[in-house]
């Protein structure tokens, strides 16, 4: 008699794991279309998003005075060893590369993005932050103009 509940199985990662794990890790043929797969999902992945995002970079521009470098190591590190988790979970599994990425890479990408995202508006400037930019460099250019002026005459 079951009680309700029965004994989790083998996720599809380990399932049929052997001695054919050092081949798959060993196989280029597997890194070179993984890595393909997910660059070409990564352009194509939130295309209107990235189009706001790259018209928001370029209104704002960088911050260039990143004051918590620490936390933005952390975000950068944190990203790309997820990244290079799926890339390996996609090389290891038993199942072929392509199976794989077509069957998963587009939750993978949802999964990331949020912080990806969050990452973005860590490194771009805030409105206040460009206005501000824009201002200074507005009063440094009619001083300048100003001094040329006041040397000429």
């Amino acid at each position: 008699m079951r009680c309700g509940y029965s004994r989790p199985g083998l996720s599809q990662i380990v399932a049929d794991q052997g001695t054919t794990t050092v081949e798959r890790l060993t196989d280029a043929s597997r890194y070179v279309e993984a890595g393909q797969a997910f660059f070409k999902k990564a352009a194509r992945f939130g295309h209107p998003g990235f189009v706001v995002l790259l018209t928001y970079l370029v209104l704002m521009g960088w911050r260039a005075d990143a004051t918590e470098r620490s936390g933005l190591l952390t975000a950068d590190v944190t990203i790309a060893l997820m990244l290079v988790g799926y890339l390996m979970v996609f090389i290891v599994t038993p199942y072929g590369v392509r199976y794989q990425i077509d069957t998963s890479l587009d939750w993978l990408w949802m999964h990331l993005w949020p912080g990806i995202v969050f990452l973005f508006f860590l490194l771009v400037r805030t409105p206040e932050e460009a206005m501000a930019s824009r201002r200074l460099a507005t009063d440094e250019m009619h001083r300048s103009f100003a001094d040329r002026s006041a040397a000429q005459a």
